[in-house]
């Protein structure tokens, strides 16, 4: 059973509800590996949203998956086998929560 949503997955929705700003890629920026630029940038952008912070980008529909990942001029496929290590979910939680209390947004759900 597909999850629904108060949006819908149309072009301009997402490019409404899920486009990264100047501050998002700047805060993606010094990050090297592209899964780990990818993984951030669809956790900032899906706990804007639906106010949830997510370990695992499957939970994200695919629809975002591929809007983000195009904005990053990346493949979706660099996500395939990757793993948030569980030492880095604490940090990643944490920046991300920085990240969107200085914006004025609050999620706290686990990552």
């Amino acid at each position: 059973m597909a999850k629904s949503y108060s949006w819908s997955t149309d072009a301009e929705e997402l490019r409404r509800l899920f486009t990264l700003t100047f501050d998002d890629l700047h805060f993606l920026e010094p990050l090297r590996a592209d899964s780990q630029r990818l993984y951030r940038a669809l956790v900032l952008v899906w706990a804007r949203v639906e106010r949830v912070l997510v370990s695992d980008p499957a939970e994200i529909p695919e629809d975002v998956i591929k809007h983000v990942s195009k904005q990053l001029s990346l493949k979706p496929t660099v996500l395939t086998g990757w793993r948030n290590h569980p030492s880095a979910r604490g940090v990643d939680r944490h920046n991300l929560i920085e990240v969107l209390i200085l914006k004025g947004q609050s999620c706290y759900a686990p990552l």
